[in-house]
């Protein structure tokens, strides 16, 4: 497995972070998506984005998920979840309206990219009107994680969850917080909810 198709799939949590505001060291942002229900009692085969070290740390917290919600691990299971990890700097305005808004998808299906932004406006920033709060833009590293569940056979997506917070501390610890607060969601639909980890 290489690290670009990695940062291809983690591409998609990045819409969660930069549409409004960084979160602190102790939370994690959360999405997740329905597509179709993962069958009750399913075996799931893993399928890590690389073999880097990073993602071994992902095994233990994600088979304990699986084998609580009742989903044993098999390579011949006929449910795949694939999974990857990204670091990447978030640009963010922590006070006052901001241009716009960037949301980012671009899973193995497919690429989707939404940018929404303010033409003109006399009270918040635009494009023609500049900048009505000169705070600035200010720069953290996040860390991202993607987790996609498919049908094995067909392809299908059945769930997808994405989490992300600050990288700010050991990431084998932030890397466990953030795949054990996003499985706890597994076959739920969140909206950027934030959770706070200890």
């Amino acid at each position: 497995m290489t690290a670009a198709r990695g940062l291809s799939g983690c591409l998609a949590a990045a819409g969660i972070i930069l549409w409004s505001f960084a979160a602190t060291a102790a939370d994690v942002i959360v999405s997740t998506q329905i597509c179709d229900p993962i069958p009750a009692g399913a075996a799931v085969r893993l399928s890590p984005a690389d073999d880097a070290d990073m993602y071994k740390w992902v095994d233990k917290p994600l088979r304990d998920a699986l084998t609580k919600a009742g989903h044993p691990i098999s390579d011949a299971g006929g449910v795949d979840i694939y999974y990857a990890i990204t670091e990447a700097p978030v640009a963010y305005r922590k006070d006052g309206p901001s241009l716009g808004r960037l949301e980012v998808d671009t899973t193995r299906s497919g690429q989707r990219a939404l940018l929404l932004l303010n033409v003109w406006s006399t009270r918040q920033d635009s494009i023609l009107g500049g900048r009505k709060n000169k705070s600035g833009s200010r720069f953290a590293t996040y860390l991202f994680m993607s987790f996609e569940v498919n049908d094995k056979g067909s392809g299908k997506c059945l769930w997808r969850g994405e989490g992300g917070t600050a990288l700010v501390g050991d990431r084998k610890v932030l890397i466990v917080q953030i795949t054990e607060t996003v499985m706890e969601h597994l076959g739920q639909a969140v909206d950027r909810k934030s959770v706070v980890v200890d």
